[in-house]
């Protein structure tokens, strides 16, 4: 099992964990997204998400220049594109993940039912 960490001065940080799918309902507003790195290159950083699209993240100078592993978490500001800026981090999740899973859990947590508890 992987257990995704944010960094403790990061705690203060709300944001709805998505896949491509819910981008539209949080326009200009930060996210969290797990995915497959497919590419990082020229600042960008390419995710399969969790059901099964491709989002554009757009680094900073400083963001991705360590090794990433084969599956991250990223932070950041959603565009009307369905691309992410304004990154607040990148975190590894290691090398073994199941986005079917995360897939069905990210719906979950969008259901009327548990509206209260999201």
């Amino acid at each position: 099992m992987v257990v995704f960490l944010c960094p403790p001065f990061l705690v203060f940080q709300t944001a709805r964990r998505v896949n491509k799918k819910y981008l539209n309902k949080f326009y200009n507003k930060n996210v969290r997204i797990v995915g497959k790195v497919l590419k990082k290159e020229e600042g960008q950083l390419t995710l399969q998400t969790c059901d099964n699209e491709e989002v554009k993240c757009f680094l900073s100078e400083n963001q991705g220049e360590g090794k990433l592993d084969q599956y991250v978490e990223v932070l950041g500001k959603v565009n009307k594109d369905d691309t992410l800026s304004d990154i607040v981090y990148v975190q590894n999740g290691g090398n073994s993940l199941n986005l079917n899973e995360m897939n069905n859990l990210i719906n979950l947590t969008f259901l009327e039912e548990f509206g209260e508890i999201f």
